[in-house]
Parts: C-alpha cells; sequence; structure tokens
C-alpha cells in the first residue's frame, strides 16, 4: 500500500528476492531500478541496510519486523 509494510505468504525469503518481485535489482553494492544500475563508489552511494545494519541482500532472510532501508544517492 503506502510501502511501509511488506507482506509476504513464504518463509525464507531473501531481500534479493523480494526486491525482485518489485523489478528492483539489488546486491550488497549496487542497485537496478527502471533498466538504470546504480554502483557504489561508481556513480552512486549504495546503501543496503536491515535494521540498521547493512546486509548483503542475496544472504539475508527478511524476518517479521524487519525495518528495511535501501538508498541511492547519485555522485
Amino acid at each position: 500500500r503506502d510501502g511501509t509494510e511488506w507482506h509476504a505468504h513464504a518463509r525464507g525469503v531473501t531481500l534479493e528476492w523480494a526486491m525482485y518481485t518489485l523489478d528492483i535489482g539489488v546486491t550488497d553494492d549496487s542497485v537496478t531500478y527502471r533498466g538504470t544500475t546504480y554502483t557504489d563508489g561508481e556513480n552512486a552511494n549504495v546503501t543496503v541496510a536491515v535494521n540498521g545494519e547493512d546486509v548483503d541482500p542475496t544472504q539475508y532472510v527478511l524476518q517479521e519486523g524487519d525495518s528495511v532501508r535501501i538508498v541511492v544517492a547519485e555522485n
């Protein structure tokens, strides 16, 4: 709805997969959105964090109550 809650019907969903379902590619140092890839240290500053801690979205399994923050700041 307003982007404040994520609802899943499956267990073991990684952050990478969750973002993929929204057509957003995410790795530990890049975000791909609408055909453009933003890479940390190259063309942007990329932050991928859960509950205030940097995570590898390919490995991090979402938990109930998680606060996900993905930020891209173009250089």
